[in-house]
């Protein structure tokens, strides 16, 4: 039995790398010592709590960020994509209102292309979750949507900070070939956040989020004739379904809770502290559009994050930082119909990191370095399968960036990773190496400012199998409009 039992939420466990700008991409990632306005410890910067919004941006500002990727390869899962071409457009904007607070809105629309699905009708089919979709054919799928969102803060009183966000995404998915299936994901999230600041060197904060997920999956023949859908429980049985009105919906409720801590004790040494607590659930349900819809299986997941960071300035053109974080992901599935327990499955996480970053007067030269080491253990009991497993790895991780400043108007960065992971818990890989490469730019003009950023990643296995990942994306920044 391949290690694929451990295909665990992906979006869950590293859904840190999405939220880089393009200068932080540019300059190989580098996240632990850099001094840029997004990687402060602030509670927004550091937790995105919207209650520091209000202190974290001071101006008025609109951002324009195209981007495009490409990812290809045979080292995947099963059910994964062979090949994916994503495109993004998203507009961001900061308004402040003086002692009325500060705004901040967004919109964005994505078109995401998978070629060559194998059989999965979910969006997301590694979910961790022990029951998935799947027809009899391989073929594209094709998501686009717009996403939409806000964040307020507000002072309330002198120390006292307050915040709400709201997000909204909808996607049409459509499988190009048999059976032809239509899917509408929808995603809600929103968050209250509040802050209290001690003293300046001394800020408490609390975050509380909700966020909850629908996906309707239809497949239906262009020619009006029954299609063949088989609903798997586990990775061996499965109940087969032909209908021409047969459809699936996944809903997911959650609440997330998370604490958080910035202390100043020196002038030149800060540090933040975060935890959160997370529960949430998984429903399948099955139906015909004749029928009532009835609970196939249901899933529920605990999650325990903790994370500290710190940055120390002993003169002022160097900059050192550590990061630690630790999580510990739990699930449990069942088949609702019987109440059949088929799946659990734990996961913890541990890093600790070390970077540094030194400026130098001429010629307006930063290089930065990082060094990260990771342990992840996994353990997977399929019931409903017989199999049991466990696996543990231990990774590293090297990053290393630098950026020149040219002339007042032109800054031109580059970046560089290497990795080795001992065993991928998420698609199964032994011996895993891991290199990146990154170039990019930053021009100035007065009110504008423009960034660009081409990243290249390449994953390869023991067993030569590799998957490449092309990216570039681009940031406008007005600051009048």
């Amino acid at each position: 039995m391949k290690k694929t039992l451990f295909v665990i939420i992906l979006v869950l466990i590293y859904s840190s790398v999405s939220g880089q700008n393009t200068r932080i991409t540019s300059l190989g990632g580098m996240t632990i010592a850099l001094d840029d306005p997004d990687l402060s410890l602030n509670l927004y910067d550091y937790g995105k709590n919207p209650a520091w919004l209000i202190n974290d941006e001071t101006s008025t500002w609109l951002k324009i960020m195209p981007s495009a990727s490409n990812s290809t390869g045979d080292y995947r899962r099963k059910y994964d994509f062979e090949k994916q071409q994503l495109y993004d457009l998203t507009f961001t904007g900061v308004k402040t209102l003086g002692t009325k607070g500060t705004f901040l809105g967004s919109a964005s629309y994505a078109y995401d292309n998978r070629e060559n699905v194998y059989r999965s009708l979910k969006y997301n089919t590694y979910d961790g979750e022990a029951s998935f979709m799947v027809d009899t054919m391989k073929g594209d799928f094709i998501y686009n949507g717009p996403k939409v969102g806000f964040m307020y803060s507000l002072e309330l009183m002198p120390g006292f900070l307050f915040g709400v966000s709201a997000n909204y995404e909808l996607l049409d998915g459509l499988k190009q070939v048999y059976s032809n299936a239509k899917t509408i994901y929808r995603e809600v999230n929103g968050k209250v956040g509040f802050g209290y600041i001690a003293s300046s060197d001394i800020v408490v904060g609390l975050n509380l989020e909700l966020f909850d997920t629908q996906e309707i999956i239809e497949p239906k023949n262009l020619e009006a004739l029954d299609v063949e859908i088989y609903s798997f429980r586990g990775e061996t049985f499965y109940l087969q379904q032909t209908s021409s009105t047969l459809q699936e919906k996944v809903r997911k409720k959650g609440i997330k809770l998370t604490p958080q801590l910035y202390l100043r004790p020196l002038e030149n040494f800060e540090v933040a502290l975060q935890t959160s607590y997370a529960t949430h659930n998984s429903k399948i349900y099955i139906g015909k559009s004749t029928l009532k819809e009835f609970e196939d299986c249901y899933s529920d997941f605990k999650d325990i994050e903790f994370g500290l960071k710190a940055k120390y300035k002993p003169f002022p053109n160097l900059t050192a930082g550590l990061n630690v974080n630790y999580a510990e992901y739990d699930n449990w599935s069942k088949n609702s119909s019987v109440n059949l327990l088929t799946w659990e499955w734990n996961v913890k996480k541990a890093d600790a990191g070390l970077g540094i970053t030194y400026q130098f007067k001429e010629p307006g030269l930063l290089v930065g370095a990082e060094y990260v080491f990771g342990s992840d253990k996994a353990d997977s009991s399929k019931y409903i399968d017989y199999r049991f497993s466990n696996l543990s790895s231990v990774n590293h991780f090297v990053k290393a960036g630098m950026e020149l400043i040219i002339s007042e108007t032109l800054t031109l960065r580059a970046g560089y990773n290497i990795g080795f992971i001992e065993h991928d818990i998420l698609v199964g890989g032994k011996d895993v190496s891991l290199t990146n490469y990154s170039i990019g730019g930053g021009m100035m003009f007065g009110k504008f400012n423009l960034n660009l950023s081409v990243h290249y990643t390449n994953k390869e296995s023991d067993n030569k199998l590799s998957r490449s990942y092309l990216g570039a994306n681009a940031e406008i920044m007005l600051f009048s409009f």
